[in-house]
């Protein structure tokens, strides 16, 4: 090797070594960590089930700022929480932080003051607060106009928000683990699906009431028609028993005018065959499909409803 050669490997290792020395010592540290938004939760919330922030914002020794892991020390806290708290907890390097944990009965949870209810800012403020709640069995559902919203805490008490007022409506529990809801084309009514078998709970709400009107036992969910207040379903024909299956019930083929509590069937099932509500074909179209039991054959189907 020539000596000009040994000359820049040498010069190279030693920019190298400087490069390392200079990083070693710009290594950049946290000097500050930004106070987390506080949490909102309902008295009597058990402590496993916060949702704690993964991450806090911090401003490092270089003035910029960036997000930062931070893990936190909850084992001090009660099972369920009956009053406010602060929690600890550490990013690196031993940094300390902190999160505050506002403890309320549900009332205080589900309202606004009632000069902001009256503002402009009504819908974000209510919208705030839907961001904080605990327990939600699904996403708050906005009426299609965003004039109310739709919620289900510990998966079965049913509330109602409209904009313009401080405070949520309590419908009450509506059965066993609701798992969505859907609003009608002119937002007057919605309903809220329920249950943990194939046979669902279809609670039908009047909104303007802040009632529940009827609740349907039904297959899969309604589908309301496009333009008026009438459902879809799949209807359980309680008159037939089928002793080898659960629920023990063909499936009629039906529609409910809710404005007017009516059943009617479209198409009856048998001890043969059964009808699944799929879809609305237009204002007075239906698609469904018919089962039969035996074979398991399948036939898809349009009908269509001519009013008087």
């Amino acid at each position: 090797m020539s000596r000009e050669r040994r000359v820049g490997i040498v010069i190279l290792s030693c920019l190298l070594i400087l490069g390392s020395l200079t990083a070693c010592a710009e290594k950049l540290t946290v000097v500050e960590v930004i106070p987390p938004a506080g949490l909102m939760v309902e008295k009597g919330t058990r402590s496993s089930s916060l949702e704690l922030p993964a991450e806090l914002e911090v401003k490092l020794s270089d003035g910029q700022g960036e997000r930062r892991k931070v893990t936190w020390d909850t084992s001090l806290l009660p099972e369920r929480l009956d009053a406010s708290v602060k929690v600890k907890g550490q990013i690196e390097d031993g940094v300390e932080a902190e999160i505050s944990i506002q403890v309320v009965e549900r009332s205080q949870l589900l309202q606004i003051g009632e000069e902001e209810a009256a503002s402009e800012q009504a819908l974000a403020a209510m919208e705030e607060v839907l961001s904080r709640l605990p327990n939600l069995a699904f996403a708050p559902t906005w009426s299609r106009q965003r004039h109310a919203v739709a919620l289900v805490l510990d998966y079965e008490i049913l509330y109602l928000w409209r904009v313009g007022e401080a405070r949520c409506i309590e419908i009450g529990p509506i059965g066993t683990i609701a798992t969505e809801a859907e609003w009608s084309y002119d937002d007057r009514y919605f309903w809220v699906d329920t249950g943990t078998s194939p046979a669902r709970g279809c609670v039908i709400v009047d909104a303007e009431k802040g009632q529940v009107v009827e609740t349907l036992d039904i297959e899969g969910t309604g589908k309301w028609a496009p333009d008026r207040n009438v459902l879809l379903v799949g209807l359980f024909n309680k008159e037939i028993i089928l002793p080898w299956r659960a629920p023990e019930y063909p499936i009629d083929l039906a529609l409910y005018d809710v404005e007017n509590r009516q059943v009617e069937i479209i198409m009856a099932a048998t001890s043969e065959y059964e009808f699944w509500a799929k879809a609305w074909d237009g204002s007075n179209g239906i698609v469904y499909e018919k089962h039969y039991f035996e074979d398991r054959r399948v036939e898809e189907g349009r009908i269509y409803i001519i009013e008087d």
